[in-house]
């Protein structure tokens, strides 16, 4: 029967309306079962049938699902198609190693982020290796020449002649990109006026420097001004300017025996440097500002050196080193040129290294933390105050940043405080054998300068 029928008033007929018969009830249930299956093949804006909007949650809560599950089969395949392509990547994510982002799509590491890092163990094929060096001045190879020279050290060089290296990685590697080492990227930073070696240069940062084969170097060819970089320091910077030295030669570089302690280097691309060695400052305190104004530097790097002196000689000696940077930056900018001053952290020594009871992986240094390296050292009691070298740290950032000068730390100490590995070893646990401890140094200089070019300096 029509629903038109059931249209008496009255309080039956409101019944009737609401209920009808037992058979009229029985006939619409009939009609509900019939609808509910018709509305799975009826569109969704079909709202004629009474079941039509009942099942219409139904029905969406299905078509997202079918839509959840496409989404997954793509990224299922996507991931099957990279494992095969790219399995080394997938792997090293795997054991926790550096997953190698392409440089294109992140953005330079701020400085905070490349000192809050982490050092990671890393093999070097033969082919890798980026130069070798005798070490003629240390215990860290035979100092008979190139035949048995080393990288690492004798103690990281293996019998099928690979080298077990390490690679320090920046905080939150994933967000962002620390400048890998390349002689064409150093020279186009440096010789841009606007850096035109931006992230995109993908293939020359993470190609080892062997790459630039063509890294010819020449003594005594600095002009005496408009040098690039002047580094000076004690011989803690001397072993940081050899790393550079080696890099930007490559793999058939010349010894570096001939490097003292005043050395020019003019490289093939143009770029021109000056190491000075001065290990007591106060015993040569107009020397940083003499050169400063003759060598009229881009950049400076500077570090105090491992060589002790209480707190009042040494703020002393920070102020007068702030007041000689202060007038070569005074000066650059009548030139309209912006110089910066790198400043190198100090970093301690070892004790009781001779047994080389510190090597990998005999000692694992790598899940090593600040705090910890700090606490172990504090339980050797070292000698020649180096547990004292963190704290005078802070007094140069103090007294640098009171000053005005523009500077960007390099921080040694909290990078190199974490190797308590690779030291010349016999008496002497302060210096390093050349190679990735030293090398780091070279990496995050490349990496200011890029930002300071781009103007991405935090200063």
């Amino acid at each position: 029967m029509g629903r038109d029928h059931d249209t008496s008033g009255g309080r039956g007929g409101g019944r009737g309306r609401r209920n009808g018969t037992k058979s009229e009830r029985g006939k619409q249930k009939n009609r509900k079962r019939r609808s509910r299956h018709s509305t799975t093949t009826t569109s969704f804006n079909n709202r004629s049938g009474d079941a039509g909007p009942k099942c219409q949650p139904l029905i969406k809560r299905s078509g997202l699902i079918i839509v959840a599950v496409v989404i997954l089969l793509v990224i299922g395949n996507n991931l099957i198609s990279q494992k095969t392509t790219q399995g080394s990547r997938l792997k090293e994510i795997t054991n926790d190693e550096y997953f190698t982002f392409s440089s294109g799509s992140l953005p330079l590491c701020s400085m905070d982020q490349v000192h809050g890092g982490r050092w990671i163990s890393k093999i070097l094929q033969p082919n890798e290796i980026p130069y070798r060096t005798n070490h003629y001045n240390s215990q860290c190879g035979s100092g008979q020449g190139s035949d048995d020279a080393y990288y690492e050290g004798p103690a990281y060089s293996r019998t099928d002649g690979t080298i077990q290296s390490f690679e320090w990685i920046q905080n939150n590697h994933s967000s962002c990109f620390f400048e890998k080492w390349s002689t064409d990227s150093f020279c186009r930073a440096l010789k841009s006026d606007t850096d035109t070696a931006t992230n995109n240069d993908e293939s020359n940062s993470n190609s080892n420097s062997n790459s630039s084969n063509n890294n010819n170097t020449s003594t005594g060819g600095a002009s005496p001004s408009d040098i690039d970089v002047f580094i000076m320091g004690d011989s803690l910077t001397r072993e940081q300017f050899l790393s550079l030295f080696h890099l930007l030669q490559g793999p058939n570089g010349s010894p570096d025996n001939q490097v003292d302690a005043y050395y020019p280097m003019t490289h093939d691309c143009g770029i021109q440097l000056v190491m000075r060695r001065l290990d007591y400052y106060v015993a040569k305190e107009n020397m940083l500002s003499w050169e400063l104004s003759h060598k009229n530097p881009t950049y400076v790097l500077i570090n105090f050196g491992a060589h002790y002196v209480a707190d009042p000689s040494h703020r002393w000696v920070i102020e007068h080193i702030a007041e000689d940077i202060r007038g070569w930056q005074n000066r650059c900018k009548l030139q309209n040129k912006e110089c910066l001053m790198i400043w190198r952290t100090t970093v301690p020594g070892h004790p009781f290294c001779k047994s080389r009871a510190y090597e990998y992986p005999g000692l694992n240094f790598l899940n090593w933390t600040l705090p910890y390296a700090e606490k172990w050292l504090d339980a050797k009691h070292p000698p020649h105050h180096w547990a004292d070298f963190g704290h005078q740290n802070e007094i140069v950032l103090e007294i640098f940043r009171a000053s005005g000068i523009d500077f960007v730390v390099m921080d040694a100490y909290r990078i190199n405080i974490l190797r308590p590995d690779g030291h010349v070893g016999g008496n002497d646990c302060l210096h390093s054998c050349l190679g990735s401890k030293t090398d780091v140094y070279s990496q995050l200089l490349l990496h200011i300068i890029k930002l300071h070019k781009q103007g991405l300096l935090v200063i």
